[in-house]
């Protein structure tokens, strides 16, 4: 059955958090799912050739349980749930993890899965049949452990696919939950599994190989030209430090250290979080959240620069007033067609003040392939949520999907939120001032019928020419967004301007820039 979703209409509110603009949402969705106390959310997200999305949901607090509770379900672009499906395995084993990939237009489906005694491990692919049913589960891997171990809960990273099709995918195993015994004694399996979905390389690594502490999932991907593997991990507490290098056959064969850029020598890693190959220039890029003796936590991006072996590091957020509490950092960043790169994590501006009515919203940013940020945005469903957004997928038209769930009253929502990708459009926004901020945007650009100037300036005068310097519009500013009638200007760039008023200097102009009809 067909289910509607919430849509919600966000003014815009310049002005506030200085620099950083609050971005509308096309459309944002809750499932029907909620659970008090328990964290549910969505998890791994495909998009498919004829436009659709396919994304699983669970409830993992029952992790420890033989209790099993996944939805497999399918979204339109415009936000509906055109099907679901529910995920039941053996009862002697707990769903750990779901991920997609599509394959000749077939959704293929794998499921990592535990022992309910934690002695063992397997592996079950499916795929989905054009009726929006699973096939029968077939079992393509498992394994028994040494010792009772469990693995990472819900990590919902997809198989890295070679240029002949075969998948590598990593699960890491330890004993830290289940015999609180320290140090916790640790394995990485890596499995290659063919086109045909079976598996045709396995390949154990005692944590102690990556000199690592294994208490939390470590990161791979492949190399620049996708004939090695690159595996980060952290060593000695500094994430993004270590690289290891794997042969095709998954041998360790080289240990990479880089050393800190400059610029980081007063920021140290917090944790380790998302760590993916841009598809465009094979780059490796991260990002996570760093602590500053002063400062606490910000979010910052990194880039493994292998000519100089340095990481180099960008600040999402630089300046001290953003001093913040980050959690649920997405697990890759999400890389579009034209080269821009976006990162998300949440922001909760009132962690330290003990404030009770909290300002937790999503952080999105867009950053260029040598780490220079192009823009920042925030949003927020509403204030009364907490936000928990996990991953970030850039869709085949430049739309940004998030997803995760959110909670208010201790009750969890799973959650899907989806931006247009002219929501991110960076032709609407001319040059930064010198100091980075912009005083007003005109948007959407190229329009049509309305032009909309948003500003959190008062007392201004906005004034529209045309390219022969003809005055064709004039008004007062007295909202945060101006929408004015353009529908009988003719066709062709207009040029705005913004103008503040002073007793000593009249109208002074403060912001400028170009729209396109």
């Amino acid at each position: 059955m067909k289910k509607t979703l919430f849509f919600i209409a966000i003014l815009f509110m310049a002005s506030v958090l200085k620099s950083q603009d609050h971005i509308d949402a096309g459309w944002y969705l809750f499932p029907d799912s909620t659970y008090n106390n328990d964290v549910l959310g969505i998890t791994h997200l495909i998009e498919t050739k004829d436009g659709n999305y396919i994304a699983s949901m669970y409830d993992y607090s029952n992790y420890y349980k033989s209790q099993d509770d996944a939805t497999i379900f399918k979204i339109n672009s415009d936000g509906v749930i055109l099907n679901e499906i529910k995920v039941d395995i053996n009862d002697s084993y707990k769903l750990n993890d779901i991920v997609f990939d599509v394959q000749n237009d077939t959704v293929n489906v794998l499921m990592h899965c535990i022992g309910i005694h934690r002695n063992c491990a397997m592996m079950l692919h499916s795929y989905i049949l054009p009726d929006f049913t699973l096939t029968e589960f077939r079992q393509i891997w498992s394994a028994d452990f040494e010792k009772p171990m469990s693995s990472n809960i819900i990590r919902s990273l997809p198989p890295l696919i070679d240029a002949q099709g075969f998948k590598t995918i990593s699960y890491t195993y330890s004993s830290r939950y289940i015999s609180g015994v320290m140090p916790p004694y640790g394995k990485v399996i890596f499995l290659k599994i063919e086109p045909n979905y079976n598996v045709v390389l396995e390949k154990w690594i005692d944590c102690e190989d990556f000199d690592y502490n294994h208490l939390s999932q470590i990161c791979y991907t492949f190399n620049e030209d996708s004939t090695q593997y690159n595996v980060m991990c952290g060593l000695n507490n500094k994430p993004w430090h270590c690289q290891y290098v794997l042969d095709e056959s998954l041998n360790i064969i080289d240990t990479v250290l880089y050393e800190k850029e400059s610029a980081m020598n007063y920021w140290e890693f917090a944790d380790q979080h998302s760590y993916s190959q841009n598809p465009i220039n094979g780059k490796i890029y991260c990002m996570t959240h760093v602590g500053h003796p002063t400062m606490k936590y910000e979010l910052a991006v990194f880039m493994l620069d292998k000519t100089n072996m340095k990481v180099k590091m960008m600040r999402c957020t630089d300046t001290p007033d953003n001093i913040c509490n980050t959690t649920g950092l997405g697990d890759f960043l999400a890389y579009s067609k034209n080269g821009d790169i976006y990162g998300m994590g949440i922001y909760d501006f009132d962690y330290f003040t003990n404030n009770p009515n909290y300002e937790c919203k999503l952080y999105l940013v867009k950053f260029d392939e040598n780490l220079k940020k192009l823009d920042e945005w925030f949003y927020e469903i509403e204030q009364k949520y907490m936000h928990h957004f996990d991953h970030i997928y850039c869709t085949e038209s430049d739309d940004i999907i998030v997803t995760g769930y959110v909670v208010n009253d201790d009750t969890n929502y799973p959650c899907i939120v989806k931006f247009p990708a002219s929501a991110f459009n960076s032709e609407n926004i001319e040059e930064a001032h010198d100091h980075g901020l912009h005083l007003a945007v005109a948007y959407p650009n190229p329009g049509g019928d309305v032009l909309n100037i948003r500003t959190g300036l008062r007392n201004a005068v906005l004034t529209v020419y045309d390219l022969q310097g003809r005055k064709i519009h004039e008004e007062e500013i007295t909202d945060d967004v101006t929408s004015i009638d353009a529908s009988k200007w003719n066709s062709g760039t207009y040029v705005w301007k913004l103008g503040v008023r002073s007793v000593e200097l009249g109208v002074k102009e403060v912001e400028s820039g170009k729209w396109v009809r």
